[in-house]
């Protein structure tokens, strides 16, 4: 989101190309040096006629021009500043038409040259490593950025002053490549220098303010800083707006930038006029029928979209389109991206026709198109929506033992072992798994906002399933609030769940998971609804780079198992993408879910089959879930449950994925025998036309009888997994959040780590007992202590307060614990000026630590 590179270095290339001028007027002969072949005639001619046509935009005549310039200096056999200023004058002109490539050895040549003529500390040699910074900038190289703007900014303090212009200049530039390093103190600090400098230098209203303004937004919005974020991006675009001949590039920029910030806290109504400046803008600086106003229209249909402001959303896809098309040809992938999006606009007001029409001719260019290398580039992130439902407001809806626990299980698993972020991973549990939430989060609230078009997108969903209805052949998943006689209007369509999927979330690879019966049997403890047909898995996979994994085949049962407390198919999956730990892919542990499920059912249900199945539109390389994403970002933070699995009171099982053996862990009630009838929540209570041993048999707290012929209205009790394995699976989440913790900031990623220890601090206050005393006492210790690093004492020292008092409480005033927390609190104590206080803390936490 950093500014245009054009503008960062506007006046200092003004002032040296003014050198150049005055250079290239003074008196010289026409000869040729004696026997060098050398013409300086030919030199100053090329040099200025490449200036002139640089400063016209005609950078191909300039790039010729110079290098022919080039060409007679490299004639000279010796270090001259004619030579070192073609270098430059090529690569600059060569960084212009984004070659920068070819500009890189240019400008390392010209500083090799400068350094020889005079010495290290020299002004040019400080100009030229700016302007290489900021190439390898431009080639996403800030690793090696880094040191040439910190020795262009000891030179420019030592010969121009702390307070210069070009000190600002070499600081920025700092500033922005260590925020690409995800160095993001370092980035504030260099920016915040920088931005003091333009003030006093340029005052308070100049295009460069702006610009330093708009990095320091950019750096907090990064962190999640959206308050502090915002006044900084307002200033920013009020001071472009404010000058008298408007750049309309960085205006455009300006205000997307706003737009974005208000976006990503879904302040629609405020995003609006943002999004609408920026389209005016780009329309004055790229033409009407240009790919940013393109991109633009994308976000303002989006926004229409998610407003329900659906003709205004059609108008501005409809233009896109026709943009799309007339720029990129008919048959372009990015044509048949644009099709999907009006699709799905035309899917949610009901308007299947044309929706299917849409998605028809979308699906015929992707057919043409080869996706192997699309599909095959580095996937920039990651997301997960899992949706758990065992417990339902119709009371003729039997509950589900351990779906909401299987959906828990999973984002643990995807969290702890193929590194999801915390932020990344969305959980709806039972009553929060309403037609109505799952709807706004897959299809507005979170998922569109969250998931880019080379991202990874992973949906789960265990519940109830039914196969096909009578009428309009539809499969359908329950909802907390679905009810069994009214499915169209309070079920989830499974066709219409994947076409949303494909229109609404604009990403190249979906995974979608579903452990759901589609089967025509109604049993004990299958996630079933009693119809007579159905589709198969096949009918769920539509559109480019989707896979659809369903738990069973046509006319069977997805069972809940009688060994553990999880879906068969959620264990399976599970254990099976740990086959070859980060590297397992997605096709080897399908086969080893399968027959694995399929052994177990067998064995446990009498030879009952449940054989599950994958189908696709995948072209390409095998999925690896563990992959680590290459440009990660922060969540989305539209709504207070962005992390919504930890608000529950349980978590995965032993080892991360929940599918835990009965030795390893014991749950209440829970009995040593083997018989079934011991089992853990086994009940009397049997449906009708059940006999006695089926009865004392069933492996769960419920029968899963789910007819709409006879229906079983009497609610089986069933024990709420959240009750049942509290503790342990809490525990697990909170350590993997410390873990992800300690991880940032051993690379220095301090805002990721705030953000991981929050969420471990709240999974932390739902605790109790004595254990839970001190996690959260660590917790509220670690948070302090990164606030602390941070130079955030405000902030931290009530926190090492709770944490001192927590600590005495739970473990006893001697604990080496509290020790810590004491050395802590001093060290902040003593940076902020109280060093009596200080002494004291450091002379008890002595004494704590001599006693052990």
């Amino acid at each position: 989101m950093f500014s245009h590179e054009n503008d960062v270095m506007s006046f200092c290339r003004f002032v040296f190309w003014m050198s150049i001028l005055v250079t290239l007027a003074l008196p010289c002969s026409p000869v040729a040096f004696a026997g060098s072949g050398y013409s300086e005639l030919h030199y100053r001619k090329n040099n200025i006629g490449g200036y002139w046509a640089d400063r016209a935009g005609n950078y191909t005549d300039a790039e010729r021009q110079w290098k022919e310039a080039l060409s007679e200096t490299s004639k000279l056999g010796k270090p001259d500043a004619r030579h070192a200023i073609s270098l430059r004058n090529v690569a600059l002109v060569l960084d212009e038409q984004d070659k920068s490539v070819e500009a890189e050895p240019y400008f390392k040549q010209s500083v090799v040259v400068y350094e020889k003529l005079y010495g290290l500390e020299n002004y040019e040699v400080g100009a030229t490593l700016l302007y290489l910074g900021q190439c390898y900038d431009k080639l996403g190289r800030p690793a090696e950025a880094v040191p040439c703007f910190q020795r262009a900014q000891a030179i420019f303090e030592k010969t121009k002053g702390v307070n210069a212009r070009m000190t600002a200049d070499a600081l920025r530039g700092l500033g922005m490549s260590y925020y690409q390093l995800g160095r993001y103190a370092e980035a504030q600090t260099s920016s915040q220098r920088a931005a003091s400098i333009y003030e006093k230098v340029c005052g308070p209203k100049d295009i460069e303010r702006s610009l330093i303004l708009t990095d320091l937004a950019n750096l907090n919005f990064s962190s999640g800083k959206y308050a502090e974020a915002e006044p900084l991006y307002q200033k920013a675009l009020a001071i472009m707006e404010s000058v008298k001949q408007p750049n309309y590039y960085s205006l455009a920029v300006s205000a997307d930038n706003l737009a974005g910030l208000y976006r990503a806290q879904n302040r629609l109504s405020e995003a609006e006029p943002c999004y609408q400046k920026g389209l005016r803008y780009w329309e004055s600086a790229k033409g009407l029928e240009s790919l940013p106003v393109a991109n633009e229209l994308e976000q303002l249909g989006e926004l229409y979209r998610a407003q329900k402001r659906y003709a205004e959303a059609e108008g501005a896809y409809k233009r896109l389109l026709a943009i799309k098309e007339k720029l990129q040809g008919k048959d372009d992938p990015a044509v048949a991206k644009t099709l999907n999006y009006l699709a799905g606009l035309y899917d949610v007001q009901g308007k299947k026709n044309d929706a299917d029409s849409l998605y028809k001719r979308s699906e015929t260019i992707e057919g043409q198109t080869d996706k192997v290398n699309r599909l095959g580039s580095a996937i920039k992130d990651k997301w997960a929506l899992l949706i758990g439902v065992g417990q339902y407001t119709d009371k003729a809806i039997n509950p589900l033992k351990y779906a909401d626990k299987d959906a828990r299980d999973f984002g643990y698993f995807l969290i702890k072992e193929c590194g999801f972020a915390p932020d990344h991973v969305k959980l709806l549990i039972n009553q929060d798994a309403t037609r109505k939430n799952i709807m706004e989060v897959m299809g507005d609230k979170w998922l569109p906002l969250a998931a880019g078009s080379d991202d990874l997108v992973i949906v789960f969903i265990s519940s109830h399933g039914s196969p096909a209805d009578e009428v309009g052949g539809t499969n359908y998943i329950v909802a907390h609030d679905t009810e069994l006689n009214n499915l169209w209007s309070t079920g989830i369509p499974m066709q219409d769940l994947t076409r949303m999927i494909k229109g609404r979330v604009h990403c190249d690879r979906v995974v979608l998971l579903i452990d759901a019966c589609h089967s025509g049997a109604t049993q004990l403890e299958g996630k079933a609804l009693l119809r007579e047909s159905e589709k198969g898995a096949e009918d769920l996979a539509q559109g480019t780079g989707q896979l659809v994994i369903t738990s069973s085949r046509d006319n069977q049962i997805s069972w809940e198992s009688k060994r553990y407390p999880n879906g068969v198919f959620t264990h399976y999956l599970i254990e099976g993408l740990r086959q070859h730990g980060k590297d397992t892919r997605l096709g080897d542990a399908v086969d080893f879910m399968k027959e694995n499920v399929q052994a177990e059912v067998a064995r446990d249900r009498n030879g009952t089959a449940q054989i599950p199945v994958l189908k696709s539109k995948w072209e390409g390389r095998d999925l690896i879930l563990a992959v680590t994403p290459s440009k990660p970002r922060l969540g989305p933070s539209e709504e207070p449950q962005a992390l919504a699995f930890l608000s529950d009171d349980t978590g995965g099982g032993k080892g991360g994925g929940g599918a835990s053996s009965p030795a390893e862990r014991t749950f209440p009630g829970a009995a040593s025998s083997k018989d079934d009838s011991l089992r853990v929540g086994a009940s009397s209570t049997r449906s009708s036309g059940q006999t006695e041993s089926e009865g004392a048999g069933a492996a769960g707290a419920s029968s899963k009888v789910f007819s709409s012929g006879n229906l079983v209205r009497e609610r089986i009790p069933a024990e709420s997994s959240s009750t049942a394995h509290e503790g342990d699976g809490s525990q697990a989440l909170w350590q993997t959040y410390m873990d992800s913790a300690r991880e940032a900031c051993r690379q220095g990623k301090y805002d990721r780590a705030e953000q991981v220890l929050r969420v471990a601090l709240r999974e932390a206050e739902r605790m109790v007992g004595q254990d839970g005393q001190a996690r959260l006492a660590t917790s509220l210790n670690s948070l302090a202590d990164v606030y602390s690093i941070r130079g955030r004492f405000v902030e931290a020292e009530p926190l090492y307060s709770r944490a001192l008092a927590v600590f005495q409480r739970s473990l006893g005033s001697s604990h080496e614990k509290v020790a810590d927390c004491l050395s802590s609190y001093a060290t902040l104590l003593r940076k902020t000026g109280r060093a009596a206080e200080a002494d004291k803390m450091d002379a008890r936490a002595r004494m704590i630590r001599l006693a052990h």
